[in-house]
């Protein structure tokens, strides 16, 4: 499909629970919007998001939120990081 002038390309996900898979890599995508990868596996990136799950269950606001999701990321070695 081609873009309207002015439009960028656009991914398209398909998912079945957390995992997203987009472009083929594996995703994903957290309540505060940032979809996390990418990771080699949808079991890998289901590990990943009950990893850090766990530990947004200390997490008392969104600002909280996102900064343990930067560390979780910089701890695990991903940098891609999908923010709509």
């Amino acid at each position: 499909m081609d873009n309207r002038r002015g439009e960028t390309q656009k991914s398209y996900f398909r998912t079945d629970g957390r995992a997203l898979l987009a472009d083929g890599r594996w995703y994903f995508a957290t309540r505060e919007g940032i979809d996390v990868g990418p990771y080699p596996s949808r079991q890998a990136a289901e590990a990943g998001a009950a990893r850090l799950a766990k530990a947004l269950k200390s997490a008392k606001d969104p600002v909280a939120a996102r900064k343990i999701i930067g560390e979780f990321m910089f701890l695990m070695g991903r940098s891609n990081v999908r923010v709509p």
